[in-house]
Formats: C-alpha cells, sequence, structure tokens
C-alpha cells in the first residue's frame, strides 16, 4: 500500500502541474499572440501613415 501510494502521489502531482502548465503556456500564448498582432497592426498603420 505504501508503495503504490508513493508512486501514485507524484502521478497525481504531476498530472496537476501538466494541467497547470499548460493552462499558463494557453494564457500566455494567447497574451503574446495578441499582443504581437496589436503592435503589428498599429506599426503597419503607422508606417503606412508616415513612412509610406
Amino acid at each position: 500500500m505504501g508503495t503504490i501510494l508513493t508512486n501514485y502521489k507524484p502521478d497525481t502531482s504531476y498530472e496537476i502541474f501538466k494541467k497547470a502548465a499548460k493552462h499558463f503556456y494557453s494564457c500566455y500564448a494567447t497574451v503574446t499572440v495578441c499582443t504581437v498582432l496589436f503592435f503589428n497592426a498599429y506599426s503597419c498603420r503607422d508606417a503606412n501613415g508616415q513612412k509610406w
């Protein structure tokens, strides 16, 4: 029973960590993409308005 418990416990914490990491990375990726798109659109508009 003790071996099953010690074998099982790291698996669950690893699963929780995996879920948290996936959630964090998806949120981070969404924020990054939105930021890049926003600055991209802003730069293009600025370039079209002033430089080109």
